[in-house]
C-alpha cells in the first residue's frame, strides 16, 4: 500500500491572527463546558475500517479543534 505525504505552506499572518481570535473567543465561551479547546498543531487520527494505531493513515492538523471530555 503506497502512503502519501502532504504539505501545507505555512500559513499568513492573517490567518494567525483570525485563528488566534477564533481559539480565545470559543475558550472563553466554552470556559464552563465539559471540553477543551485546542489550537494546531495538534494532531487528529482519522481511523478507517480499523481503529488500530497501526492501521491509521489519515492525521490532519485542524486550526481548531473542540474535544468533549
Amino acid at each position: 500500500m503506497a502512503r502519501f505525504t502532504c504539505y501545507a505552506p505555512a500559513t499568513t499572518t492573517n490567518h494567525q491572527i483570525l485563528t488566534g481570535y477564533i481559539f480565545n473567543r470559543l475558550s472563553d465561551y466554552l470556559e464552563d463546558k465539559d471540553c477543551n479547546v485546542f489550537i494546531s498543531p495538534f494532531d487528529v487520527r482519522l481511523p478507517g475500517k480499523s481503529k488500530k494505531d497501526k492501521d491509521i493513515l489519515t492525521v490532519v492538523q485542524p486550526d481548531i479543534c473542540v474535544v468533549l471530555r
